[in-house]
């Protein structure tokens, strides 16, 4: 995310983040206005699935290589005119393999890891190109899907024409993509980004995001600051809980802080079957040993 003259311009990765979580979004918004710095904390998780996932994408393209593949960079590193620039030529000029590939339409930009060239007709000629992912899990997740066709989207606007397909390599297949049929997701992929343009064009909407505890907090960087704001606000997710949905309940039915004492001497658990609260014992418990 970040600001074009007047423009909000927006990107794959922003796409995705904003299925994860939109609370996310919000604080991406603030830094971009100004009102809030973005945390730069080392996290080691996250630099060593960065690591990992260089590798993987290394080893993809020298297996393409291998083949006798004509392999070239996209322009990454060189801005991103010129980065885009580069990208079309090398389309034009019928290059194999583009890897780091930026592109650009209007207020989206991205960067496929590999466009592939293949043999169905578009403006460029007798050939199209279809975009690559390089991913380390083994599952395919939805923002993956929206990353790869907001790629083929951008790829369209080059060449004249939706690539059919679009595929991710995992590590431990011999480096056999997972293929995906485009316009299986385009509606689903339309409905979220016109969602996350929608959302930034409304203050209320942003304005009203809480950082609900999600699985990409592990890699996040603002784990902290959420985590600093959840111990303020004393709430539900540093808990013991039974039952998580019964504590959302409680929590969004108005920001309710149940108390439970540092030196721990009971411990609030929801029963999932009828949603009462029962009291146990749990002397070995305290807020530290929770959260």
């Amino acid at each position: 995310m970040r600001k074009d003259e007047n423009q909000t311009c927006l990107s794959a990765t922003d796409l995705a983040d904003h299925l994860e979580c939109v609370h996310k979004t919000s604080l991406g918004f603030e830094v971009l206005e100004g009102r809030r710095s973005f945390p730069h904390g080392y996290n080691p998780q996250r630099e060593a699935l960065a690591e990992r996932g260089r590798r993987h994408e290394e080893a993809y393209l020298e297996h393409l290589r291998q083949q006798g593949r004509d392999v070239r960079s996209g322009g990454v590193g060189d801005g991103e005119e010129t980065g885009v620039a580069a990208t079309v030529e090398a389309m034009r000029d019928g290059v194999e393999v583009i890897v780091q590939a930026s592109l650009a339409a209007e207020t989206w930009q991205g960067r496929a890891d590999v466009l592939l060239k293949v043999a169905t007709p578009s403006d460029l000629g007798a050939y199209s190109y279809e975009v690559v992912d390089t991913k380390l899990s083994q599952d395919t997740r939805a923002g993956t899907i929206l990353q790869l066709c907001l790629y083929s989207e951008l790829v369209a606007a080059i060449q004249g024409r939706m690539p059919e397909r679009t595929h991710v390599v995992v590590p431990g297949r011999d480096f056999e993509p997972e293929s995906y049929r485009v316009a299986d997701y385009l509606a689903y992929f339309r409905q979220r980004k016109q969602g996350l343009e929608a959302f930034l064009a409304s203050e209320t909407a942003r304005g009203a995001t809480y950082p609900e505890p999600c699985e990409h907090c592990d890699v996040c960087s603002w784990r902290p600051e959420c985590n600093r704001q959840r111990r303020d606000d004393d709430h539900l997710s540093l808990r013991i809980f039974l039952d998580g949905t019964i504590a959302e309940a409680y929590w969004q039915a108005g920001r309710v802080a149940m108390t439970l004492p540092t030196t721990a001497a009971e411990v609030v658990i929801l029963s999932s079957s009828d949603a009462s609260v029962r009291l146990l014992n749990a002397s070995s418990y305290s807020m530290g040993s929770v959260y």
